[in-house]
Order: C-alpha cells, then sequence, then structure tokens
C-alpha cells in the first residue's frame, strides 16, 4: 500500500490515505478468507515468513509510506494469519486517527472557505433581506388595492389563485421579524434600510 502524501494535512489528502488503508485491510481480509477456506478443504496454511521476508517487507512498507508498523510484523515464528490479524488491527488504529485528523482539517478548511468568502457572503445576506423585504411590502400593497372588492366572488383578475387570493408566499403573521432582528443584530442592514425598502408606494 503506498501514498503520495508522506505528511497529508488537508482533508482530501487524508482521504487518499484512508482510501488505501481501506484497500490494504480488504486485500488482507481477502487473504485471511483465503486462508481460511484452504483450512476447510484440509490444505496446510501458508509458512509462516522467514526472517529476511519480514525485514523486507518491513523496508518496502517504511519506503511506501505504510501504515503498519514494524512491531505488528513479528519474526519467523509468527503465522501468516497472525500476520495479516496483527496488520488489520494496526490499519484500523491507523484508520480511526486519520479519520479524526479528517474532521479537523474538515472543520479548518469550512472555516478558511467562510473566512475568504465573508464580505461576499454577507452581500447575499443584505440583498435576501431587502429582496423579501420589498416583496413583503408589495403583497401588503396587493391586499390594499384589493380592499375594496374583498368578499367579491368570481371576479376576472389576473393571479386570482396566487397573488389575489391574499395569502403571503412568506408565510402567515410577521414573517420577516426574525430575519430582520438577525439582520439589524449582525449589522448586515440597520432599520433606517429596512424602513426604505418597505416603501413601495
Amino acid at each position: 500500500m503506498a501514498s503520495k502524501h508522506t505528511d497529508p494535512k488537508t482533508s482530501a489528502e487524508i482521504r487518499a490515505v484512508r482510501s488505501a488503508l481501506s484497500e490494504h485491510d480488504r486485500a488482507l481480509m481477502s487473504e485471511d478468507a483465503g486462508i481460511y477456506q484452504a483450512s476447510l478443504k484440509g490444505l496446510p496454511p501458508p509458512r509462516p515468513l522467514t526472517e529476511h521476508e519480514c525485514m523486507v517487507r518491513d523496508h518496502l512498507k517504511t519506503l511506501l509510506n505504510g501504515s503498519t508498523p514494524a512491531h505488528f510484523l513479528g519474526g519467523s515464528d509468527v503465522s501468516r494469519l497472525q500476520q495479516i490479524r496483527a496488520n488489520r488491527e494496526a490499519i484500523a488504529i491507523a484508520d480511526k486517527h486519520w479519520a479524526q485528523k479528517e474532521g479537523e482539517a474538515r472543520e479548518r478548511e469550512a472555516q478558511e472557505y467562510i473566512d475568504r468568502n465573508a464580505d461576499a457572503w454577507r452581500e447575499v445576506c443584505r440583498e435576501i433581506v431587502f429582496t423579501s423585504t420589498r416583496l413583503l411590502a408589495l403583497e401588503n400593497r396587493a391586499r390594499e388595492m384589493l380592499e375594496p372588492v374583498q368578499g367579491a366572488w368570481g371576479l376576472n383578475i389576473a393571479m386570482a389563485t396566487t397573488i389575489a387570493s391574499g395569502f403571503s408566499l412568506l408565510g402567515v403573521g410577521d414573517p420577516l421579524r426574525e430575519l430582520h432582528d438577525a439582520a439589524v443584530a449582525e449589522r448586515i442592514v440597520t432599520q433606517a434600510e429596512i424602513r426604505k425598502t418597505q416603501n413601495v408606494a
């Protein structure tokens, strides 16, 4: 198993390391299952790795930035099955470590993204406040226009089942109160700007 990142920092780099760990674990699990199936057929288990083979594996994993510590591999008196299971246990420990690091990296990257786009985000919020405020004001104006014919049925009027129905697209009661309070508190807009936007006469 190899990884391009000797010291992964970003969430993408860490995911690549975890993916490589997962791939290595699947290969070990498949080998473990193969040994078990062979044992059911009465075949002898694979011979233990020699000390030289273990040393080669240790050096290779180091060169390839492997995740399995050398002390998990054992010597020539350790069966291949034991090596596989020790290796998988080490992978599980390493993946838990990288999972925590990935979560931390994602949080850090998310905050960095928010910081980079803070001004643009505030501008979007500002436009939403103004647009929704103007919409509510226009809906109130529409109700005022229809007051003289309130209670009449079968009128031939445009958008009779939507705008002329009297129901707001924003909701009932005071649907923008929470939005306005939050926008003013966080200095997205001022009360004066809200009042100006409400004037659609």
